[in-house]
């Protein structure tokens, strides 16, 4: 997937984003920016910005004579970033559409003190590649860090939904019907950790955050629609949507799975002085 229909994608998801904002994706962009932490007049880029999760506690964090460039191809995220950030009175959080693979500090200001990544890594061609290139943008000492699920963390909750998705049509269900390339390489804190060492970081460490969510009706319809899940309903008509989500839903009960798990590991380390 280029990043044009990534883009498309997740700008779809911005409504029901938002109502998983603040039981998932707010809690664990906190995680984030608590292991990367930046201070009082840092510059840091967040890439694979989406809302803002983790964009706007870094505001926060380095207050109004730091910044923050929020970086996404989701122009819908990136819409209720704003809206985010403005109701926090936030003036020090820019964000822009662009394609983070291509990202240069702007008006050719210094490198940067942090850069973060909420869930994004594994969305980015050659991902070694255009991490490593990310980590060339921060100052000798600054930090990296970045997010992603845990192995097994999604997974009852995914396959009860592609199981009945099959039925449906066919070839909703992943490849491999797993988790996909290139996450299944950094999702296990050991992996994580070798990984962050390989792509040039000093002092690498990793947390393990572990969450679960309950799962009423609404909120595990929400995480569907409001996350790469989305990819299981796209371009169905709209009554036979209806139809999937009455029978994953009723899935969803009969194998008595009551809760989301989203055991998140944080990664973290800094680029050599």
């Amino acid at each position: 997937m280029d990043a044009d229909e990534l883009g498309a994608r997740f700008s779809a998801t911005f409504r029901e984003f938002a109502e998983c904002t603040p039981l998932v994706w707010g809690p664990l962009g906190d995680e984030l920016v608590a292991d990367v932490a930046p201070a009082r007049g840092d510059r840091v880029l967040d890439v694979c910005c989406g809302a803002g999760a983790s964009a706007i506690p870094a505001a926060v964090a380095t207050g109004p004579t730091g910044s923050v460039d929020a970086v996404d191809v989701a122009g819908g995220l990136l819409a209720l970033g704003e809206k985010f950030a403005a109701q926090r009175g936030l003036a020090n959080v820019r964000f822009a559409e662009a394609d983070v693979t291509e990202w240069q500090p702007p008006d050719g200001t210094d490198a940067y003190d942090v850069v973060q990544c909420s869930f994004g890594v594994f969305f980015l061609p050659d991902m070694d590649e255009s991490v490593r290139r990310l980590v060339g943008l921060l100052r000798p000492g600054g930090k990296f860090g970045a997010t992603v699920w845990r192995a097994g963390a999604l997974e009852d909750f995914g396959k009860a939904l592609f199981d009945v998705a099959e039925q449906y049509r066919p070839q909703a269900r992943p490849p491999g019907d797993g988790p996909p390339e290139p996450i299944s390489r950094i999702n296990r804190p050991e992996t994580l950790l070798s990984w962050l060492g390989e792509i040039g970081l000093a002092e690498p460490a990793v947390r393990t955050v572990a969450r679960a969510v309950p799962l009423t009706p609404e909120f595990a319809w929400a995480f569907v629609l409001g996350s790469g899940f989305r990819r299981a309903v796209e371009g169905m008509a709209p009554e036979r949507v209806r139809a999937l989500r009455e029978d994953f839903l009723a899935q969803l009960d009969e194998r008595g799975i009551r809760e989301l798990d989203i055991t998140t590991l944080v990664g973290a380390g800094q680029r050599p002085g």
